[in-house]
């Protein structure tokens, strides 16, 4: 009787052992010790378990070198195939540089995946959409790394997470996992911020409403449209002027045809210290202020780019209704 229950024990120990290992995903199927941290040592078996809609018997990362001089990818999944590819792909983090300096918004495509819907991270500039998320690194990490610009890093979810959360959830869990890998690499490349954290408020995934011709983007009396447009809708950040925007397209038309911005983070107003074409400096509450408007000529009749009123005409119109606003 002494023997069986030592067996008993030890088997109940085995088993506990097996079910946390499981639990943090930190296990392989041939029974051999898996990883305990992924993505250059930044992430957790939790943090990587967080983005499964469905949680794996065992994860696996496959990173580049941090400091490579090409794109960085860390890619986590269930582990490596005997054709070198990660099976059960839950999500992968690319490093890179931003290459579209010519408006916030086309940074933004660079930063968290181009989308004509975003919202912005809170305390940093980043941005969520339907299935990435992004954030512009700390300006000393440019020094550390060999990607050739401001350096970013971006979340992509690949297993269709979007399918099963709903109401925000993919954004939380992208946010969190972002931002946890991006403080900890700012931190091995010794370039972190104080103000670069993760963020306490959970950011909102914008949603389209029908455009008010009169009060576009929730500004009254803007107006970008000419007075003969059919219905278009609007995707319009919430929040303040520190990352807001506003991008307007024709109903199913994936791209958008024009969009708006004004932008507070003094990250971002620095690649534009000059006014030009389609941009204005204000000071807004004491802060330097960027608005832009981006106009994107396109000639298919599904972008409804002949309703939209000239470049001109949309610049003076949009820093009215700002200035008007409280935005500024």
């Amino acid at each position: 009787m002494i023997r069986g229950r030592g067996l008993s024990a030890l088997a109940l120990g085995v088993t506990g052992a097996l079910i946390a290992a499981l639990a943090t995903g930190c296990t392989s199927g041939e029974g051999t010790a898996g990883q305990t941290s992924f993505c250059w040592g930044t992430l957790s078996g939790g943090d990587a378990a967080k983005m499964s809609v469905r949680p794996l018997e065992r994860y696996a990362s496959d990173d580049d070198d941090l400091k490579s001089p090409y794109l960085v990818h860390c890619k986590v999944g269930a582990g490596m195939s005997d054709k070198g590819a990660m099976r059960d792909l839950e999500f992968t983090l690319v490093l890179g540089s931003v290459t579209g300096q010519f408006s916030v918004w086309r940074m933004a495509d660079d930063i968290a995946g181009y989308s004509p819907f975003r919202g912005a991270v809170d305390g940093v500039p980043g941005w969520v959409n339907r299935k990435m998320a992004g954030v512009l690194l700390p300006s000393a990490c440019e020094k550390s790394l060999q990607v050739g610009g401001p350096p970013y890093l971006r979340i992509e979810a690949n297993n269709d997470q979007e399918d099963t959360w709903k109401d925000g959830k993919l954004q939380e869990r992208m946010a969190a996992v972002l931002m946890k890998a991006a403080t900890g690499v700012t931190e091995k490349l010794h370039c972190s911020a104080p103000s670069f954290t993760v963020p306490k408020t959970v950011p909102e995934l914008v949603e389209p409403r029908p455009l008010d011709p009169g009060a576009a983007c929730g500004l009254p009396g803007f107006a970008p449209l000419r007075p003969s447009a059919p219905a278009f809708e609007e995707y319009v950040t919430p929040g303040d002027a520190r990352l807001w925007s506003c991008a307007i397209r024709f109903p199913d038309d994936p791209d958008g045809v024009v969009n708006f911005t004004v932008t507070q983070d003094p990250r971002l107003t620095w690649f534009f210290p000059d006014e030009g074409p389609g941009r204005t400096v204000l000071t807004c509450s004491g802060r330097r202020t960027l608005l832009q408007s981006d106009r994107f000529d396109r000639s298919d009749a599904m972008s409804g780019a002949e309703h939209v009123r000239p470049r001109e005409e949309l610049s003076a119109a949009f820093e009215k209704a700002v200035r008007e606003s409280s935005l500024c």
